[in-house]
């Protein structure tokens, strides 16, 4: 969920009627949004922003599936926005599984309004039963599958947007003006994106300064997971002559009860090809900090640093890269694994699965 933990008399699941005032209310303004066929305009991705917390803005995308199914998908700050462009990226008519595409369908942050949706879970098909129109409301956040929106404040918080979203419609303020652009190939030296922006108020949205998210803002660093005597400790081993890769995927199957996906690391050397060093870490709020001190703990172990240590997960790049600086490790981000494809396929075989197995994961969940 967006939010915490619900507060003392927060309906729950145990109320089967709960959901309904909350359901209508988004329902209906998502139907008047679907009237007025915004995917046939062409409106190019824009920005809404709070003025109180220009940080916490939101990207609205506009999509569609190309069998009758359309999408309204709000990206959700630099994390949603940086995922969605990495996406973007992908070559779709690319005829080889892409294993880039398989990793960032659970690296997603973004809320979802489903139109004319297909797959729908049992809470969706009893929220919808007998309407005129399947419209869903799902969530997509980073180490979980896609699930449908329970919590009645989740609900608010995507009302708050959909409601300017239909003003800034009725009002026509959306059209050709509103252009979006940026670089589709995130392999080029200057990723960039740039959009109309609004600024969100009590009354109807304000244009604002065009939005502009650039490779320095894409490629901003996390701080720090770990704390600065460990990184330090690592920093004053030897350092090897390896080149290596860090890769990871995620395990759809293993999912615990509460929704979260396990990601099986692998740390390869890319001069012998040797899988070096693996761990399965959950996807919890800590697994940076985790997972490097799993690693920290091997180069420990082997009493060396490695010189360059290469990402292809770019969330993964930007969320350890200030550690690695800190522990004397050269770090670089490549669009595409060089190991990921053989390391996935080497997997499969060994544990008897198919790749669909892990990756058509398309139904969303249950609320968890």
């Amino acid at each position: 969920m967006i939010s915490g933990d619900k507060p003392e008399g927060e309906h729950t699941m145990s109320n089967d009627n709960w959901e309904y005032p909350h359901f209508e209310a988004l329902y209906t303004v998502a139907e008047d949004i679907y009237r007025f066929s915004p995917w046939e305009i062409g409106i190019e991705p824009f920005v809404l922003m709070d003025p109180e917390h220009p940080e916490a803005y939101v990207v609205v995308v506009f999509e569609e599936s190309g069998d009758g199914v359309f999408y309204v998908r709000l990206l959700l700050g630099a994390e949603g926005l940086r995922a969605w462009m990495v996406e973007d990226s992908l070559d779709e008519n690319d005829e080889n599984f892409v294993i880039e595409e398989a990793v960032g369908r659970y690296e997603g942050l973004y809320l979802e309004v489903g139109f004319n949706t297909d797959d729908l879970n049992n809470f969706e098909k009893r929220l919808t039963s007998g309407r005129e129109r399947i419209i869903t409301f799902r969530r997509q956040r980073p180490g979980y599958g896609m699930a449908s929106i329970v919590d009645s404040r989740d609900y608010a918080h995507l009302h708050r947007y959909l409601r300017a979203i239909l003003q800034l419609l009725t009002r026509q303020m959306l059209g050709d003006h509103v252009n979006a652009t940026f670089s589709s190939r995130l392999d080029g030296h200057q990723p960039r994106f740039t959009a109309a922006a609004f600024a969100l108020g009590e009354s109807v949205p304000e244009p604002a300064e065009d939005f502009v998210f650039d490779r320095k803002r894409m490629m901003k660093a996390q701080p720090m997971a770990v704390d600065e005597f460990t990184n330090a400790r690592v920093m004053h081993l030897e350092v090897g002559d390896q080149i290596m890769e860090l890769f990871y995927f995620y395990l759809p199957s293993m999912a615990d009860k509460k929704g979260r996906l396990p990601r099986a690391f692998f740390l390869v050397d890319l001069e012998t090809g040797f899988i070096e060093w693996n761990d399965v870490q959950m996807a919890d709020d800590d697994w940076r900090e985790n997972l490097l001190r799993a690693l920290w703990d091997y180069f420990f172990e082997i009493g060396e640093r490695p010189e360059r240590l290469i990402f292809s997960n770019l969330s993964a790049y930007v969320g350890m890269r200030m550690d690695c600086i800190r522990a004397g490790i050269f770090t670089e981000w490549v669009p595409h694994s060089y190991i990921g494809k053989e390391i996935l396929e080497s997997y499969l075989s060994a544990t008897h699965l198919k790749a669909h197995q892990l990756f058509e994961d398309h139904f969303p969940k249950e609320p968890y």
